[in-house]
């Protein structure tokens, strides 16, 4: 599957952009268990939307899913705000995975 070849190492991190809410086809099963080992293995993997309004929110089935996974969901942020932050965030060696997830959770400062 390329997905999975996709989400090998040098990869670390990676922005879905999914419909609605953030929600996909469920008819994609081993995509879940894909994401699952690409989150496992320390890849940061943030869900946005590709609609022009609303966010990403765990409301809907799949979006519970994809959370419980370890897929973060990127709220209302555009899919070049969500590249961004992810890029900064890779970026800090000195932080651990733990540390990056929960900053790119965190809101934007300005």
């Amino acid at each position: 599957m390329q997905v999975r070849a996709f989400l090998q190492p040098p990869i670390e991190g990676v922005v879905l952009q999914t419909y609605g809410h953030g929600n996909w086809p469920t008819a994609l099963s081993d995509m879940m268990q894909t994401l699952k080992q690409a989150c496992d293995s320390g890849v940061i993997v943030i869900n946005t939307t590709q609609c022009s309004r609303g966010s990403v929110l765990p409301i809907y089935a799949v979006g519970k899913e994809l959370q419980e996974v370890g897929v973060i969901a990127g709220h209302d942020m555009t899919i070049e705000a969500a590249l961004m932050k992810l890029s900064y965030i890779l970026s800090k060696d000195e932080w651990s995975l733990k540390e990056k997830r929960e900053v790119y959770v965190l809101p934007c400062s300005s």
